[in-house]
């Protein structure tokens, strides 16, 4: 138990310095990739100290997340997919899209009521981030067609090629739809 303890510990320093070897090396060596750190009320999990990351936020959530991290955790407060939607963290929303377990409809829990928070996929519609519904949809695509690596490839796909006529042509015509209401309501809807 007490070297469980110094794994986490060296986990977390890990965590919060950006130093992926170390994050690499503490996963390797056995660290828990769901192990809580701070007051019991409001525990601190590796994957959020990750997305909090001024550097290296997204490898090293990908790294926890391959190594058995839970991104759908019960918190109190927005969860890790809306709080990415919120602040609008491309790198960190992708992140936790390549994950097959992520609930894309988690939003968390409110504090004072107990109810759940709005779906992630609805919150970035009505802000009107068309590249995470984008994002959001590809990931449900992915998810169907039962392989992870669609969403990498279509992220690969979309720096290497940047952004082209047909690609321009189909943000224009989501975003009419969105903007009519006329949008395919399954994909955003709680």
């Amino acid at each position: 138990m007490f070297e469980q303890r110094k794994l986490d510990a060296r986990l977390k320093t890990a965590l919060t310095g950006g130093d992926v070897d170390g994050v690499r090396d503490a996963l390797k060596d056995g660290a828990d990739p769901n192990a809580e750190y701070g007051v019991v009320s409001s525990p601190n999990r590796p994957l959020k100290l990750a997305f909090d990351a001024k550097h290296n936020g997204p490898e090293m959530m990908r790294m926890l997340l391959q190594a058995g991290a839970d991104p759908n955790y019960h918190v109190i407060g927005p969860s890790l997919l809306l709080q990415a939607v919120l602040d609008k963290k491309e790198r960190r929303l992708t992140a936790l899209l390549e994950c097959a377990r992520t609930d894309l409809d988690f939003g968390g829990i409110r504090k004072t009521t107990g109810r759940g928070y709005p779906s992630p996929r609805m919150i970035a519609r009505d802000m009107g981030l068309l590249e995470f519904c984008l994002l959001f949809e590809n990931a449900e695509d992915s998810r169907a067609a039962g392989t992870e690596d669609a969403l990498k490839l279509a992220k690969r796909f979309e720096r290497e090629a940047g952004v082209h006529d047909m690609r321009a042509k189909r943000l224009r015509d989501r975003a009419q739809k969105l903007r009519k209401g006329a949008g395919r309501t399954n994909k955003f809807s709680m």
